[in-house]
C-alpha cells in the first residue's frame, strides 16, 4: 500500500497582524517605512515596529579567568560541556578545521589533546557518553567532514584521554556533515551511534560493529542531522531523519516506524504542472503537546519557492499533525532556523523558538540581512503579543536555550552575522549585557551553557568562525543555574529540546 503524503495548500496572505502595532505587507510594492524593502517578492513592510526593551532581568557577564583560548585553527563547530575526570568541575570539547581539543575550566588543554587530523578535515560538534565502554568515564564522539578537501569522512569514539576505543574510527566514501546521535537503541545497555554519511543512515554499537538491519539508504538531498526520541513512550528509542522530500522513522532494527512512515510532501504542481515538494529539514524532536510521548517539530521548504516558502510541522507517532498544525512561517522568504523546543514562559508547556530570515534587504539605503524571532505555543498558535519579535539581525545558526537564573523560564540566546550575540527573555526584554557587541569576529556557533566551574552559576560558551577561532567561556556572575544547553541540539540525541519541568523551579529573590 503506498505511504500517506500530506498535501498542504497553503494560500497567499496579504497581512498579517501581529497585535502588536506590527504590520507585515505581503505582494509587491515599494519601499515601505523604516527603509526596509526586500529585493525578492514578497516584500516585507514593518510599521510601528516594537520596543525591544532594556530593563536588566540577569546579571552582568564576564570572560572567565584563563579564557578565551586561541584554536589551532578555524571552527564552525559548536562546543560541548563535559565532566571528563572525576572532579566536580566541566571540561570543554571543541572542534575546528583538522583538530579537536579538550581544555579545562581554566582554558588549560588536557593531556592527550588535541587530537590532530587531517589538515583539510572539519570536525564537527562533538557529543559525550560513558556508556560505549565498561569504565564511568565520558568518551567523546565526534564525525569529521571532507568539504571540499580530500580528508576522509569519519566518526570516532575517543576516550577522555583522546586514545580511540577499539574498532574506530568508521570511514565512509560520502561525506559526514553533521553530529551523530548517541543513544542506547537496543537495550542492551550500553550505546550506540548513529550517523549519516551521504545518503545512508548507520548505526554502530560501541565496538564499532555495524547493528543488524543497517545501513539504510535515504533519498537525497539530506544533508541534515538524524535525531532521536520516543515516539511512542514505550522506553524504545526512534531514530528521525529528514531526507529529500519526506521525514523518516526508524526502529533500532532499521525497520520503519509504523506504517505510515516515512511522510511525504507532496504539495500540488504549478501552472505548468510541475509537481511541488517540500523538503524537511533537521528536526526538533521532544512532548510538545505533553501526552508522555515525543512528537517530531520541522520544517519544510517549498521547491517553487513560493509564499509562503517555510511552513511549520508537529507530527505524532501516527503520522497526523498536532492539533493546530501546520503553521505558515508568515514573511519567512529566505530562511529559517532550525526549531528548539523549551519552556520559554514557565506554563510547563514547551514552545517553539526560530529565527525567520530574509536576505538581501534594504536597510536605511544599504544592503542588509534582517530577520526576526517567532514563538509558537504547543497547540500551534503564536505566542504572546510579542510575536513576531523583529530583530534587524542576521542569524545563520540555531539560537539556543538556557535558564540562567532557575526562574523555571528559558532565555533565548543567539548570534549574528553583525558580530553580537544576544540574549533575550519570554517578555522580549533584552538580557542585561547584551548583546555582546562586535567581539566574536563574525559570528559564534550555537551558543553552549553549563555550569563549568561547579559553583551554582551558569557559564556561556562560544566559538567563533574566524582564522584563527577562538573559545570564550563568560561568567554569569551572580546567577543561579537551572536548565542549560550544554552542546549542539542540547543533547547526544539531537532533540534540540529542553523537557519541560514537572514543577516551577525556585526564582532567584530579588
Amino acid at each position: 500500500m503506498a505511504k500517506p503524503s500530506i498535501e498542504t495548500e497553503v494560500k497567499q496572505k496579504v497581512e498579517i497582524k501581529t497585535g502588536i502595532g506590527v504590520l507585515l505587507t505581503v505582494g509587491i510594492g515599494a519601499a515601505a517605512s523604516l527603509g526596509l524593502l526586500m529585493a525578492a517578492t514578497p516584500l516585507l513592510r514593518v510599521e510601528n515596529p516594537i520596543d525591544t526593551g532594556t530593563e536588566p532581568v540577569t546579571p552582568l557577564i564576564s570572560e572567565l579567568s584563563g579564557w578565551p583560548q586561541t584554536l589551532p585553527s578555524y571552527t564552525t563547530a559548536s562546543p560541548l560541556a563535559v565532566n571528563l575526570d572525576t572532579d566536580a568541575e566541566l571540561e570543554i570539547v571543541q572542534g575546528a578545521k583538522g583538530t579537536i581539543s579538550a581544555y579545562d575550566r581554566s582554558g588549560k588543554v588536557l593531556t592527550g589533546w588535541p587530537i590532530r587530523l587531517a589538515e583539510d578535515s572539519f570536525v564537527q560538534s562533538a557529543k559525550t557518553s560513558t556508556k560505549l565502554d565498561s569504565d564511568p568515564q565520558a568518551e567523546i564522539v565526534f564525525s569529521v567532514s571532507r568539504w571540499y578537501g580530500t580528508a576522509t569522512p569519519s566518526v570516532y569514539v575517543v576516550n577522555h584521554d583522546g586514545t580511540p576505543l577499539p574498532g574506530w574510527p568508521k570511514q565512509f566514501t560520502s561525506d559526514v556533515y553533521e553530529a551523530p546521535v548517541v543513544a542506547d537503541l537496543n537495550k542492551d545497555g550500553f550505546d550506540e551511534v548513529a550517523v549519516i554519511a551521504g545518503t545512508a543512515l548507520h548505526v554502530y554499537d560501541r565496538t564499532g560493529a555495524e547493528l543488524t538491519g543497517w545501513p539504510h539508504a535515504l533519498e537525497p538531498y539530506n544533508m541534515r542531522t538524524v535525531g532521536a526520541g520516543d515516539l511512542n513512550a514505550d522506553g524504545s528509542v526512534e531514530l528521525i531523519a529528514a531526507e529529500g522530500d519526506q521525514v523518516s522513522a526508524f526502529t533500532s532494527a532499521g525497520e520503519a516506524f509504523g506504517s505510515c512512515w516515512p511522510i511525504k510532501f507532496n504539495l500540488g504542481t504549478d501552472d505548468l504542472g510541475t509537481p511541488i515538494y517540500g523538503r524537511p529539514f533537521t528536526p526538533a524532536i521532544g512532548d510538545l503537546d505533553g501526552d508522555g510521548s515525543d512528537e517530531v517539530v520541522f520544517t519544510i521548504d517549498r521547491t517553487d519557492a513560493q509564499f509562503p516558502r517555510y511552513v511549520l510541522y508537529a507530527i505524532n507517532e501516527d503520522c497526523s499533525n498536532v492539533p493546530g498544525f501546520p503553521a505558515d512561517i508568515s514573511g519567512a522568504m529566505e530562511s529559517s532556523s532550525v526549531p528548539v523546543m523549551g519552556d520559554v514562559d514557565g506554563d510547563k508547556k514547551l514552545e517553539i523558538v526560530m529565527y525567520i530570515g530574509f536576505w538581501d534587504a534594504i536597510c536605511d539605503g544599504d544592503m542588509c540581512e534582517a530577520s526576526y524571532i517567532r514563538i509558537w505555543n504547543h497547540d500551534g498558535s503564536t505566542f504572546g503579543e510579542d510575536s513576531p519579535w523583529l530583530t534587524w539581525v542576521a542569524p545563520i545558526q540555531k539560537p539556543s536555550l538556557a535558564d540562567i537564573n532557575n526562574d523555571g523560564k528559558l532565555e533565548i540566546f543567539g548570534f549574528s552575522k553583525d558580530d553580537n550575540l544576544y540574549g533575550w527573555d519570554y517578555a522580549h526584554k533584552t538580557l542585561r549585557g547584551f548583546p555582546l557587541v562586535g567581539a566574536h569576529g563574525g559570528g559564534v556557533t550555537q551558543p553552549a551553557f553549563a555550569d563549568v566551574d561547579a559553583n551554582r552559576t551558569a557559564e556561556m560558551i562560544v566559538s567563533e568562525y574566524t582564522y584563527p577561532s577562538k573559545l570564550h567561556v563568560y561568567k554569569v556572575s551572580g546567577s543561579r543555574a537551572g536548565q542549560l544547553w550544554p552542546m549542539l541540539q542540547h543533547d547526544v540525541m539531537n532533540s534540540s529540546t529542553i523537557p519541560a519541568l514537572k514543577a516551577a523551579a525556585e526564582p532567584i529573590a530579588e
